[in-house]
């Protein structure tokens, strides 16, 4: 029983380690391409995919339809 608990917990510690070092080299990676835009004089592109980013994730634009927090109008019964 206590070989299979520390087994199971060393699958999981093993699971977490690497999805942490995904999200770590993914966030490295969208970092990477952004200073590429940056120093390539691509700017316009650059602003067009952050704002895209920002109007689909920001809370301050919960009222557009696009918006993960969209709640839409609520109908009258």
């Amino acid at each position: 029983m206590v070989k299979t608990l520390n087994n199971i917990t060393d699958k999981m510690m093993a699971t977490f380690l690497v999805a942490s070092l995904i999200w770590v080299f993914s966030a490295l990676g969208v970092q990477l391409f952004f200073v590429y835009l940056e120093l390539s004089g691509k700017e316009e592109y650059q602003r067009r995919v952050i704002n895209k980013i920002e109007l689909k994730f920001d809370g301050r634009f919960k009222n557009n339809p696009e918006n993960i927090m969209y709640e839409g109008p609520i109908a009258n019964k």
